[in-house]
């Protein structure tokens, strides 16, 4: 507790303890209300020189929107202050009249032990209930009638007493405008209907009598189906019930996060998007929600960040774990390869294939690519998102700039290229000290392509409008790359005077942006394809046909 304010009176005060009360405390108590609309604080106590006892305005002075009834008054009798821990009436008198507004009831009060029996019998019980005997010396406790016994040192012992102080400590750490800066812990009596369930936060060690319960989740859940277990016992039934949820394995959630991550930051750059692993959360009868923060995708700066996940069920249970992303500088000399560029899907006389080049960069020796089936939407995100990592290859080139992937496009059956598909390739080298491989060079929109209908064939041997459709027929586009308002489209060496070309234009999805059919008349075609909008910068396919026969170019919209 913390003094926030004290007021004096310097002057005759305004407190006579005449009021519509007819009892003198109440009396005051109102006179107190009265003089003060509100106050800086959570309770206020007004001290009086009248030896008049004590009286508070309820049992739920914490949080409550009516100021007034966070109000009490307490009478002082003795003229004199003794040193701690020596019994003083005054003090007593203080603590007793704050532990009603705290929540307490009296200890003589017929709501306690789990059968609403009285604790004590230092006076007449509250309720009819049978009264007690009165306790012994030193046994007594802030919240009896009790002063006599008191006197044999309650500041020494446990001063509220286990039920009382636990009810308290409860009302404490369940008020919403004091808050808990930590994690909260529910306990557990050690003794079933010794008191009730109390909740504190984590910071705080279990008080006397009281043990953590096992399963936080399933002390909430009991709770939640009978208020009693937490307001006044935890009897029998309470704990009945705790032990069937365990039984039933619901128990807290519990998240493993993954290891920690280490990414080398492109050349001369300060940060870079990290992609980690998902953290894996379990929970036995609940869902389970999992958030990160920074989430998996942000921009990590070069350094070591640490990454805290927490899972929690849907009865608000938590668990946390953390780990670390550090990012690296790049190391001079050893840089990531730049300009990954897709630039030929060719259909050759003997096999199909992907040409590929990238700018090799210095100090480094062998670089590997790897590339297959990705989802459009991971392209530029820095990772991509492959469809099946199995159907990925890796070749190893020695100081080179240009790979050939020798794939037959259409029946290779380990890697099984998909009309319509978009696929993509990414190249790393190694430093050449040996030490390690530079980071892969990302998805780019250049590093991609869609693949196109088949030829009807691709054999050596074929002769006639086929094989001058495939080796001869000459597919262009220009300018590329294109502003995306019109296009010219030229195909030369056509073999037939008259037929139909039908054009298509094909996003980086494989969605048709355009279908045009053209006219042929004579061995060329030069026809200006124009777009109602301007079409969206990235990386399309245009599609040449004839017949059973295709030709395709990549265009590029800036």
């Amino acid at each position: 507790m913390n003094l926030s304010e004290v007021f004096v009176w310097t002057s005759p005060d305004p407190y006579d303890g005449v009021n519509t009360d007819p009892d003198i405390r109440g009396a005051y108590l109102e006179d107190f209300q009265d003089e003060f609309d509100g106050f800086n604080g959570d309770l206020a106590v007004l001290l009086l020189a009248d030896d008049i006892g004590g009286k508070a305005a309820g049992f739920a002075g914490i949080c409550n929107a009516d100021p007034d009834l966070s109000m009490c008054v307490a009478g002082r009798s003795e003229p004199d202050l003794y040193p701690f821990p020596t019994y003083s009436y005054n003090i007593y008198n203080f603590s007793h009249e704050l532990g009603h507004l705290f929540g307490s009831r009296h200890t003589h009060a017929c709501v306690w032990n789990g059968d609403d029996t009285a604790i004590d019998g230092c006076s007449a019980t509250e309720g009819g209930c049978p009264l007690p005997p009165i306790p012994s010396s030193g046994e007594a406790t802030i919240m009896s009638y009790c002063q006599d016994e008191l006197a044999g040192g309650f500041i020494a012992a446990a001063p509220f007493g286990p039920q009382p102080g636990a009810v308290i400590r409860s009302t404490i750490a369940a008020a919403t405008c004091l808050g808990c800066t930590t994690e909260e812990n529910l306990f557990l009596p050690d003794t079933v209907g010794s008191g009730p369930a109390i909740i504190l936060c984590d910071t705080e060690p279990a008080p006397p009598g009281y043990s953590i319960a096992g399963s936080q989740f399933c002390a909430l859940s009991t709770i939640e189906s009978d208020p009693a277990c937490i307001d006044f016992s935890w009897d029998g039934l309470c704990q009945s019930s705790y032990e069937a949820c365990v039984e039933l394995g619901c128990e807290d959630p519990i998240i493993t996060c993954p290891a920690n991550v280490t990414e080398t930051a492109p050349s001369g750059a300060t940060e870079m998007v990290v992609d980690y692993p998902a953290p894996m959360g379990m929970d036995s009868c609940s869902s389970v929600t999992i958030e990160c923060i920074p989430a998996s995708g942000s921009v990590f700066s070069v350094g070591t960040t640490t990454v805290t996940c927490i899972a929690t069920h849907e009865f608000g249970n938590a668990d946390t774990c953390s780990f670390e992303v550090t990012v690296n500088e790049a190391v001079a000399g050893c840089e990531v390869p730049t300009d990954m560029d897709v630039v030929e899907i060719g259909f050759g006389t003997a096999n199909a294939r992907v040409n590929a080049t990238w700018t090799n960069p210095n100090e480094t020796t062998d670089c590997e690519v790897r590339g297959g089936r990705i989802a459009p939407s991971s392209i530029g995100t820095g990772t991509p998102l492959f469809a099946n990592i199995n159907n990925t290859r890796v070749i190893t080139q020695t100081n080179g700039s240009t790979v050939l992937f020798n794939v037959v496009l259409y029946n290779n059956p380990n890697v099984p290229f998909v009309i319509g598909q978009t696929y993509g390739y990414e190249v790393r080298c190694q430093c050449e000290d040996g030490s390690e491989y530079t980071n892969w060079s990302g998805m780019t929109p250049e590093s991609t392509f869609i693949v196109p209908s088949p030829p009807a064939s691709n054999l050596a041997e074929d002769t006639g409008n086929e094989a001058k459709w495939l080796n001869e027929t000459v597919l262009s586009i220009f300018p590329n790359p294109n502003g995306g308002e019109e296009l010219m489209v030229v195909l030369t060496g056509l073999d037939e005077e008259e037929g139909i070309v039908q054009i298509e234009l094909l996003d980086i999805t494989g969605r048709l942006v355009q279908n045009e059919r053209i006219s042929v008349k004579g061995d060329q075609i030069n026809y200006r394809m124009t777009f109602e909008e301007r079409l969206p910068s990235g990386i399309y396919m245009l599609r040449a046909s004839q017949d059973t026969m295709t030709l395709s170019k990549r265009l590029v919209i800036e």
